[in-house]
């Protein structure tokens, strides 16, 4: 690109020139895993959400598209509000607890900000409509949801949060013991041991290694 002060500026200016050069089978060594003719940023979210991209510049089928997956979906969680979102996902399935502890991955800290540049942001909003589209309609159904909720929904939250910055620490330090995390009025006493500490640790295709190790173990011979 030839300005390299603000790529995302430059990008935005030839969107459709870019993309296109990024989704041919020249570029298949720089994006593997993706296959050719598939965007990376031309509404990746509607993509994966079954919204053809013939609908792309069509207000109205998005809206019809999204309004489909709305009645199909009991909640879409918002990244932002990962707790709020979780503890709503715990209600709705009658889970307990840990069963919505994480370990948070980090991720490095991007200095190229949309926010940084007003040109840039509405340039990206035209660029991909139908996930800015998504993405207001389900923060604004979550919202409600979470208005619906009772008046202690809050103060679960803020409870989920203790418990998982506690559990944290307990998994990030050497102590040997098992954790023992208080009964609560939205949870019953539980204790955590090492081993739960190394398999929350684990990223997808670990954790499934160990479901399939566990299957063949039962069943010799199965693949």
């Amino acid at each position: 690109m030839d300005n390299r002060d603000d790529p995302i500026a430059e990008f935005l200016q030839r969107a459709q020139f870019y993309d296109d050069v990024y989704t041919s089978s020249a570029a298949g060594s720089r994006r593997p895993e993706v296959p050719d003719g598939v965007s990376v940023t031309h509404n990746p979210i509607a993509r994966d959400l079954g919204i053809s991209e013939r609908l792309w510049n069509n207000v109205t089928a998005i809206d019809e598209q999204i309004k489909t997956l709305d009645d199909d979906m009991t909640l879409v969680m918002i990244t932002e509000r990962l707790h709020e979102s979780l503890v709503l996902l715990k209600r709705l399935m009658c889970w307990r607890l840990q069963d919505i502890l994480y370990w948070p991955r980090q991720y490095p800290d991007y200095t190229l900000r949309l926010d940084n540049n007003p040109d840039s942001r509405a340039k990206h909003r035209k660029w991909s409509l139908a996930d800015y589209m998504l993405y207001d309609h389900f923060n604004k159904t979550l919202q409600q949801k979470i208005s619906e909720q009772g008046k202690d929904f809050h103060r679960e939250v803020d409870h989920f949060t203790t418990v998982l910055h506690d559990v944290l620490e307990y998994c990030q330090s050497n102590l040997k013991t098992y954790m023992v995390v208080s009964a609560s009025k939205w949870n019953q006493e539980f204790v955590l041991s090492r081993d739960y500490c190394r398999r929350m640790k684990m990223n997808t295709q670990q954790y499934l290694n160990v479901f399939k190790t566990s299957y063949q173990n039962l069943w010799p011979g199965t693949q």
